[in-house]
């Protein structure tokens, strides 16, 4: 009896003795994770001049991308991605030049593995002067505030705060840019909106015009330079909300094999770019979207589209035509059988005080008549807008425009509509634009 008792004493002091080793190896354990070694301060991982970087590897259990000098810059060599967020690289660069361990946490591991520095381990090879440094970045720690990291010549174990870790560890959707056209307002000198397969409208901007914005079609015409670059602004600001992982390449299922919308844009640098939008998402405020001829496909907001429904009509100028009398060299008005033709000689140019009129060749005397009957013939505003109906008949009145710079010539024709309104073409096309006939009437009643 009394050895069974002694038994059970051993066996209780065993297991007490058991219970706090077990407590206290997790607990050593939980201080390799997660403590500071106070005596140890912030120590440099790496630290390299920018301009001594030739090349960057990023290795992670799905892909590799590869940086590479070239001239003064680090540029991405692989994979290959149209438009890059240079405030990614940036980070990137300046994040791992200088790079400090936020605390030691120990120098003689013994299992790697349980600081996450296995095949998942995201690798980061540079290559300047004539050294290689590999980091190794591991698992996050339970903080979840930083990433454990090592370099490959060294044992040690230290942590980064997660912000730079972030930094450091790029992905290809990382580089990928949000901002859709990467332009400025100024920049853009075309753009043509097509919905359900119609030209909404199609505008060039003109730098030598007065009106610096010309529809193309579907009429020809003056555009609101204002309302056009409410628009382009609009158009610019778009953002990209995210990628789409899209392996099979399925446009169908997007809405991008039929796109909803195509929007062209020109630059003055020579790029061109046609974003093709497809379906809306399932909640309505977002839709698919991609560039031509490019694999990614993204989502919009589309609460950000208001101008996508924009048609010729919200854009179009009523102003019939617009220029400036300095570039004027010769007028023609042909008008109920009668040709009136207008030489000018600008006194700016010619080198004299007065500008010059003459009426087939004879001189006029009272300048300021014609300048105030000019003046309201460059500023005839359209009293309706019809771009449905084009004209048929032949032009009742006729009046040409000679300039010496863009557009060179501008013949505009007046057609019968009714008993009310010309119809209006510009160059032989149909500018959508119609006037009273006793508007045009009483103003070319100076020609009689």
């Amino acid at each position: 009896m009394r050895n069974y008792k002694i038994s059970i004493i051993f066996l209780i002091i065993f297991a007490i003795l058991l219970a706090s080793y077990l407590v206290f190896t997790e607990k050593n354990n939980n201080e390799a994770l997660t403590s500071i070694d106070n005596k140890t301060q912030s120590e440099k991982i790496i630290d390299i001049k920018k301009e001594t970087i030739k090349e960057i590897k990023i290795a992670t259990i799905s892909e590799t991308i590869k940086f590479v000098r070239v001239g003064n810059e680090i540029k991405l060599s692989s994979p290959s991605i149209t438009n890059i967020d240079q405030n990614v690289l940036d980070n990137m660069l300046n994040a791992l030049t200088s790079l400090s361990s936020e605390k030691l946490i120990t120098s003689k591991p013994t299992d790697i593995l349980q600081f996450g520095f296995t095949n998942e381990a995201i690798s980061i090879i540079i290559n300047y002067d004539n050294s290689i440094k590999t980091l190794l970045i591991g698992s996050l720690t339970p903080s979840k505030d930083y990433y454990y990291i090592k370099t490959l010549d060294n044992k040690s174990i230290f942590t980064i705060s997660k912000l730079n870790a972030e930094k450091i560890m790029v992905s290809s959707e990382k580089l990928k840019s949000k901002v859709l056209f990467n332009l400025k307002a100024e920049e853009v000198n075309y753009l043509m909106i097509i919905k359900n397969s119609n030209i909404s409208f199609e505008v060039l901007k003109k730098e030598n015009a007065l009106n610096k914005w010309e529809i193309k079609s579907p009429v020809s015409s003056n555009a609101d330079d204002s309302k056009i670059k409410t628009i382009i602004n609009s158009v610019i600001a778009f953002k990209i909300s995210e990628f789409v992982q899209n392996n099979n390449m399925d446009l169908s299922s997007y809405g991008l094999e039929k796109p909803s919308y195509l929007i062209e844009i020109h630059s003055v640098t020579g790029r061109k770019v046609i974003l093709a939008i497809g379906n809306p998402k399932v909640n309505g405020e977002s839709m698919y979207a991609k560039f031509i001829g490019e694999k990614d496909i993204f989502i919009l907001d589309q609460t950000a589209f208001d101008f996508g429904d924009k048609s010729v009509i919200d854009i179009i100028s009523k102003n019939i035509y617009t220029t400036d009398i300095d570039s004027v060299t010769n007028l023609e008005i042909i008008n109920k059988g009668k040709n009136s033709k207008y030489r000018f000689e600008s006194g700016k140019i010619n080198n004299a005080t007065d500008d010059k009129f003459y009426l087939n060749n004879e001189l006029i005397k009272d300048t300021t008549k014609f300048q105030d009957f000019f003046a309201s013939l460059i500023n005839i505003e359209a009293e309706q807008i019809n771009i449905k109906e084009s004209p048929k008949q032949n032009a009742s009145v006729t009046i040409i425009f000679t300039h010496n710079k863009y557009p060179g010539l501008m013949k505009i024709e007046f057609i019968s509509k009714d008993e009310l309104f010309f119809q209006i073409l510009k160059n032989g096309r149909n500018s959508g634009l119609l006037i009273k006939k006793d508007v045009l009437d009483n103003l070319l009643s100076y020609t009689n």
